[in-house]
């Protein structure tokens, strides 16, 4: 009975091992503290990207690439508070549309 335990743990052992290199390269954090996923070629501008080297000005900057379809890089939902304030803002973006 222990034979199967054992078999298990291993193979779950080599799917974990497999799951964690492969994250490894996708996340990385560079000297200055900077973070970038699906971004490990040089150290970025902003302080988090995803795929794009992104602009000193902006803490997060998210990069999809070109969509010809419906759809967007990101969606921000903020729950309802209790406060009275009138400027809280969940998302602000800009798109880009047209050919180049």
């Amino acid at each position: 009975m222990k034979t199967p335990v054992k078999l298990v743990s291993v193979f779950v052992l080599v799917l974990l091992t497999g799951f964690i290199t492969s994250l490894y390269g996708q996340i990385k954090v560079f000297d200055n503290g900077n973070v970038g996923i699906k971004y490990t070629t040089s150290t970025p501008s902003s302080k988090f990207v995803y795929n794009s080297t992104g602009e000193s000005a902006y803490d997060v900057y998210f990069y999809a690439g070109n969509r010809s379809g419906s759809g967007g890089n990101q969606k921000n939902v903020i729950a309802t508070g209790t406060g009275s304030s009138n400027h809280i803002y969940s998302f602000i973006g800009q798109a880009q549309t047209g050919a180049k």
